[in-house]
């Protein structure tokens, strides 16, 4: 895996932690991802209302917005990841396991693929046990397969987390019916989607302003004006470093920089995960049951299974 260089790194930029095959397959944890994979549907469903939360007048900003970006970065999240980044991952991950993408499932609003979940080490356990969606165990080759596919279909690649740093699964995001993708670009969560450390960069001289990248990029950061009307631009705020523009330039004008110099990802102590797992059965589970039942109970799927 490409890492950047703390030395060389922008100092402006913060440390991110560093992705790893890192797992933790004790029982609560286990548990709790058995819970959440065996109602995936319904998760999606409570992630959607927790989006509509952040736009009420004043809670939604000051109260609500910051206790589900917290949620997303010590419980469960992503972040974008370039292929590059992915493909090493996947093969060192001892047992995968490709599921329906429970995003696409639910919301039906796209013609992707939904074989596109990839489930890691635990996560591909959990998911062949209690998983709600049609699973298969797959080999690294074809897990390189489904992401590289994924990415070249325009699908920005996300790695993913259930209790930061274990992580579990590599999500193959769409912007039609991807919650996280959602929760960062149009409710302003930003844990939603935590970005690599890449920020990408325009050759204004190797630019054929095609708009490819422009059209594509999640988080709108690019901006290509017309030959003459001034350079292209990324707003670095809005760049996540998915590697989406670079990998669909066809004039190769598009680079990663590495920005954010990564910190390396260290397991917790006992009294963090004690904190963690206390906080999930009293407090996020509870609130999860009650808003089943005030919608009048569990939603079902949008979109037939297609595989």
């Amino acid at each position: 895996m490409k890492s950047g260089s703390p030395g060389g790194a922008d100092p402006a930029h913060p440390p991110y932690l560093k992705w790893s095959l890192k797992d933790r397959p004790d029982p609560l944890r286990k548990i709790l991802m058995g819970a959440y994979m065996g109602r995936a549907i319904d998760v999606i469903d409570f992630y959607e209302f927790l989006a509509r939360t952040v736009r009420i007048p004043l809670i939604g900003k000051y109260f609500f917005k910051p206790i589900i970006n917290l949620y997303g970065a010590k419980y469960h999240s992503g972040r974008a990841t370039p292929l590059r980044d992915v493909l090493p991952l996947l093969a060192e991950a001892k047992s995968l396991a490709v599921s329906e993408c429970s995003c696409r499932a639910r919301m039906g609003a796209c013609s992707h693929s939904t074989r596109t979940c990839l489930k890691i080490n635990t996560g591909a356990e959990v998911e062949e046990r209690k998983g709600q969606l049609k699973s298969e165990r797959v080999d690294a080759a074809e897990a390189a397969r489904i992401v590289s596919q994924a990415f070249d279909d325009g699908l920005m690649l996300q790695v993913e987390w259930c209790i930061e740093p274990y992580t579990y699964c590599v999500c193959c995001c769409c912007e039609c019916c991807c919650v996280t993708r959602r929760l960062r670009f149009d409710s302003g969560i930003e844990s939603g989607v935590s970005p690599s450390e890449y920020l990408a960069e325009i050759d204004a001289a190797a630019c054929s302003r095609c708009g490819a990248c422009e059209r594509l990029c999640p988080g709108r950061a690019i901006t290509i004006p017309q030959l003459g009307a001034g350079d292209p631009s990324v707003r670095e705020k809005d760049c996540v470093g998915c590697g989406l523009c670079e990998r669909h330039c066809p004039a190769g004008a598009i680079s990663l920089r590495s920005v954010r110099p990564p910190a390396v990802a260290r397991d917790r102590g006992w009294f963090h995960h004690f904190i963690i797992y206390l906080s999930c059965y009293l407090v996020l589970a509870p609130h999860f049951y009650v808003y089943l039942f005030l919608k009048g109970g569990p939603g079902d799927r949008s979109r037939p299974l297609d595989w």
